[in-house]
């Protein structure tokens, strides 16, 4: 799983606080996704807010 700081950021779209990882696509890059608004975004290790 990608270095991503604990606990999981808030979602980019809704702001709430409902994130989960969803897909760990490789060491270096990660899926994560909002429980509430169903929204997804990737994270880099690199680059911790990219939003798909």
């Amino acid at each position: 799983m990608a270095a991503i700081d604990e606990p999981l950021p808030p979602c980019p779209a809704c702001g709430a606080d409902t994130t989960r990882v969803t897909e760990d696509v490789s060491d270096e890059v990660t899926v994560l996704g909002c429980g509430t608004c169903t929204q997804t975004w990737a994270v880099r290790a690199d680059d911790k807010d990219t939003t798909k």
